[in-house]
């Protein structure tokens, strides 16, 4: 009975952990949710066998050298002062997310986070109704939903990512199969409140690709076959997309050419950001600094204040970071994509297409709209457990196939 309570606290904690990484909280409880955040997730670890956490955590180097890099750009930040505090969530997300790849499996983390986007999805929905001095805004004279997240497209993110896990939920059991309808029916309706055509293009993808899984899971030869023709379909659609991006951009998604606005500021972060190309001017030191103001006072979208990103990951990564950080970003995203691609066509399984999706969704949101990566939020958590699983999941793998 004991042991049973303690392992529900401990499950209680982590989704609170989880949720509250990306919400939006009052000045006070949010500096109380920080407090006691960090002896939280140290007594997590502490639970845990200390040589397994050890061995979990060294499983990806390029993963380590990436996060110490970030860490030692304190002496070179524009902004110290917030690149250390940027610095102390970002260890506490990633030490929660090593402890998610040691204590819970890939099957597990992908039910944690089923129950953390449906919290999400219901208190948004709550507070967007309920509380409308909280739950929504204006954003560019739109009347939009924000739900618990401190931006529209903090919870379009959300809900994209919501969407995808209990669909996948849905295909893989039948159980409870009306309240997965119900809650994926919430999640559509945020989603459209949030008025992101960005995440629902991204969800669209994402059933578009799900037939990959079916694919993966055929014998080589058809498999082989099934790709070579997927090939050429894809091909077709891209061509026929590029061939009509303008209708497509302008007519439907009612975006101008330049991704309102977003062209000229990535040319324009870049043009700033060359100034000091190889290390960059340090972790969460360039858009805290005066010298983004040469950035914001050019152009900003639709003439929005107070920028504080690039709407574009790897662009914000090279302001911080430099060409250096950027490199170890990519390579070790890389080693990431191979490794889920890898296990999908080995393993097979729901969960490792839950897996391969999470990074496909973080890869486009770094492009289009927000950090993903190397920043404290829920999807870094997820990033860690996943690519440090990945690494577990085909070692198990490789053992087993030495045994026999």
């Amino acid at each position: 009975m004991k042991t049973n309570i303690i392992k529900w606290l401990e499950t209680f904690s982590v989704v609170l952990l989880i949720l509250t990484s990306d919400c939006r909280l009052s000045p006070l409880l949010d500096q109380l949710v920080k407090l006691a955040s960090y002896p939280t997730v140290a007594l997590l670890i502490i639970r845990q066998p200390l040589g397994r956490v050890a061995y979990v955590a060294t499983r990806d180097w390029s993963l380590i050298i990436l996060c110490v890099f970030a860490c030692s750009s304190i002496f070179w930040s524009e902004n110290t002062e917030e690149t250390a505090t940027q610095l102390k969530s970002l260890f506490r997300t990633t030490l929660l997310g090593t402890y998610l790849a040691v204590r819970y499996s890939p099957k597990e983390q992908m039910r944690l986070l089923i129950w953390v986007i449906g919290i999400a999805a219901i208190l948004s929905l709550v507070f967007s109704v309920a509380v409308p001095s909280y739950g929504t805004a204006i954003s560019n004279n739109v009347f939009v939903w924000q739900g618990i997240y401190a931006h529209k497209q903090y919870l379009a993110r959300a809900m994209t990512v919501g969407c995808m896990v209990f669909l996948l939920a849905l295909l893989s059991t039948r159980k409870y199969w009306w309240l997965k309808l119900a809650m994926l029916f919430i999640m559509l309706l945020l989603l459209w409140q949030s008025t992101s055509k960005t995440g629902i293009g991204f969800l669209l993808v994402c059933i578009y690709i799900m037939p990959l899984y079916k694919i993966a899971k055929q014998k080589f030869r058809i498999r082989e076959t099934i790709l070579a023709v997927a090939f050429m379909i894809n091909g077709t659609v891209a061509m026929l997309l590029l061939g009509n991006l303008e209708t497509i951009v302008v007519d439907i998604m009612g975006k101008d050419l330049e991704f309102n606005g977003r062209l000229p500021l990535w040319q324009k972060a870049i043009e700033v950001g060359c100034n000091q190309p190889w290390f960059g001017y340090g972790y969460a030191g360039f858009w805290s600094s005066p010298i983004s103001l040469e950035v914001a006072k050019s152009l900003w979208i639709r003439q929005e204040l107070n920028a504080n990103h690039s709407h574009n990951g790897f662009i914000d990564i090279f302001l911080q970071l430099g060409v250096v950080g950027l490199i170890l970003l990519a390579f070790n995203f890389s080693i990431v994509i191979f490794n889920v691609i890898y296990l999908l066509f080995i393993s097979k399984t729901i969960e490792c297409f839950w897996m391969f999706n999470m990074i496909f969704l973080m890869l486009c949101f770094n492009i289009f709209e927000l950090n993903t990566l190397l920043t404290a939020n829920f999807l870094w958590i997820y990033y860690i457990s996943i690519s440090l699983s990945l690494v577990l999941e085909l070692e198990q793998i490789k053992h087993g196939n030495l045994k026999q």
